[in-house]
């Protein structure tokens, strides 16, 4: 997706969150909301086609597609593992999204 010229990617919530954090009101947390809420539909759309084309549709070679299928069926670790890692790369996003943000400011 492409609000106000910027790229927005699942990790890059800044843009979403800044009129939030201008505006506190409900009106704006709707808003913000349901921006999110229309991301993530996109997202599993997207995560489905690509199942989907993976499942019926010869685009990788067989033993490629069968490791995707064996990847597939067997989380490499329990709920509360990813919930942390996930957590973790967050905050790493978030913290290299300020590095960026912050290259080309002086102090003065």
């Amino acid at each position: 997706m492409i609000p106000g010229r910027q790229q927005l990617f699942t990790e890059n919530t800044l843009t979403a969150v800044l009129p939030l954090l201008l505006r506190k009101n409900l009106a704006t947390a709707l808003s913000v909301l349901r921006f999110w809420s229309i991301v993530l539909s996109s997202n599993l759309v997207g995560t489905y086609i690509f199942a989907l084309c993976v499942a019926r549709v010869a685009i990788f070679s067989p033993h490629v597609q069968q490791a995707i299928v064996e990847v597939s069926k067997e989380p490499a670790a329990g709920f509360w593992v990813v919930l942390m890692r996930a957590l973790f790369a967050a905050l790493a996003a978030g913290t290299d999204g300020v590095v960026v943000a912050g290259r080309g400011v002086r102090a003065r």
